[in-house]
C-alpha cells in the first residue's frame, strides 16, 4: 500500500480572446491545489490548500492595461518581448509567463503543507526548497529530454519493464531514477514511463525503491478516461478533475470582455 498522504497539482485554462495588432492577448485561469487522504479517503480541499487567479496576459501596453482594469481580470499581465519582435515571439512569452504563474501557485499552495508524505504533480525543484526537511516526492509524466546521455543508458530506460527502474542519478540538488508503472504491447518506448525526484538525501536514496512502490500502488484503479491514464496516479487524476470543474467555461471568457 502507500503511504502518501497528500496530493498536489496545478492546473491551467487559457483562451485568446483578441489581438492587440499583431499581438495576442489571452485570458488565463490558474489554479493550484493540494488534497489530503486519511484512512483511505480523500478529503475535501481546504480552501487555504487551492489558490487560483484570472489573469490577462499581452503585450506591455497602458491601453490594455487599462481595458482589463474594469474587468473580473485579477490584473494584466505584460509580456516584454526582446528584439526581433514577432507575434510568435510574443505568444511564446505567453505561454512561459502562464508557466511561472503556474508553478508559483504550486509552491504556494505547496507552503500549507505541513506533516505526511507529499507526491506533487511534476519537478520539485522550487516546492523542496520552500519545504525544507519535509517528505516530498515529485513524478514527471513528460519527457521534453531525457536526463540520460549515453545510448546505453536511454536503451536501459526504452527496455523497462514494469516495476522496473533505472539506477539513480543526480541532477542539481535532486535524486532521480525513472520509473515504468505501465507496459502494454507495441507502444512507444516511454510509454509508462515517469521520472522519479526526490531531495538529495541519504534517506531518501534509501527509501527510493519503497517509493516506488507507492507509486505503483498509487495507479490503481486506472486514470481513464484520462489519455495519460499510463503515467497519472488515480490521486493526481482526482484533484486535476476537481480544479478543471472550477475553471471557467468557453462563454464566461468570451463574456469578460463582451465578445
Amino acid at each position: 500500500e502507500s503511504e502518501f498522504t497528500h496530493f498536489l497539482d496545478g492546473a491551467q485554462k487559457v483562451c485568446r480572446v483578441m489581438y492587440y495588432g499583431l499581438s495576442p492577448v489571452v485570458l488565463a485561469h490558474i489554479s493550484a491545489a493540494m488534497i489530503e487522504r486519511q484512512d483511505r479517503e480523500m478529503l475535501h480541499v481546504k480552501p487555504e490548500q487551492m489558490v487560483s487567479s484570472l489573469v490577462a496576459i499581452g503585450p506591455h501596453d497602458p491601453e490594455m492595461k487599462q481595458r482589463f482594469a474594469d474587468t473580473e481580470c485579477d490584473r494584466y499581465e505584460s509580456v516584454e518581448v526582446d528584439q526581433p519582435w514577432s507575434p510568435i515571439a510574443v505568444g511564446t512569452g505567453i505561454r512561459d509567463r502562464v508557466g511561472t504563474l503556474r508553478k508559483d501557485m504550486e509552491v504556494e499552495a505547496a507552503s500549507q503543507f505541513d506533516k505526511g508524505r507529499l507526491l506533487v504533480d511534476g519537478p520539485i525543484g522550487q516546492i523542496a526548497p520552500r519545504l525544507r526537511d519535509k517528505f516530498v516526492v515529485g513524478i514527471v509524466k513528460s519527457h521534453e529530454k531525457l536526463y540520460v546521455k549515453s545510448p546505453e543508458r536511454q536503451r536501459a530506460v526504452f527496455s523497462l519493464n514494469r516495476g522496473e527502474r533505472t539506477s539513480v542519478f543526480q541532477r542539481n540538488q535532486r535524486y532521480c531514477t525513472y520509473l515504468r508503472i505501465r507496459s502494454e504491447p507495441h507502444r512507444e518506448p516511454l510509454f509508462g514511463v515517469v521520472r522519479l525526484e526526490v531531495p538529495a538525501t541519504t534517506e531518501f536514496l534509501n527509501l527510493i525503491d519503497t517509493i516506488a512502490g507507492w507509486i505503483l500502488a498509487e495507479t490503481r484503479p486506472l486514470s481513464l478516461p484520462d489519455p495519460r491514464y499510463h503515467v497519472l496516479p488515480y490521486p493526481i487524476h482526482m484533484l486535476e478533475m476537481h480544479l478543471k470543474a472550477r475553471q471557467p467555461s468557453d462563454a464566461k471568457f468570451r463574456g469578460i470582455l463582451g465578445i
